[in-house]
């Protein structure tokens, strides 16, 4: 699982790896000094990721499907 406080370099970076490797790369974006976020962040990458209708993950944690 990647992780990091930026969203959207955090996105990039799973999509850079997913794409080179083929691989699932998770990311779940929070605070990793902030005890309270990472339990948030660790309980939500747990889960399967919730789909919606425009087939994007929510909440905050990604996953592609190479």
């Amino acid at each position: 699982m990647l992780n990091g406080r930026d969203a959207t370099a955090l996105e990039r970076t799973r999509a850079a790896l997913a794409e080179g490797t083929g691989a699932k790369v998770p990311a779940c974006p929070f605070d990793a000094t902030d005890p309270a976020a990472v339990a948030e962040g660790v309980a939500a990458a747990e889960e399967p990721p919730v789909r919606s209708t425009s087939s994007s993950t929510t909440p905050g944690c990604s996953a592609a499907d190479p």
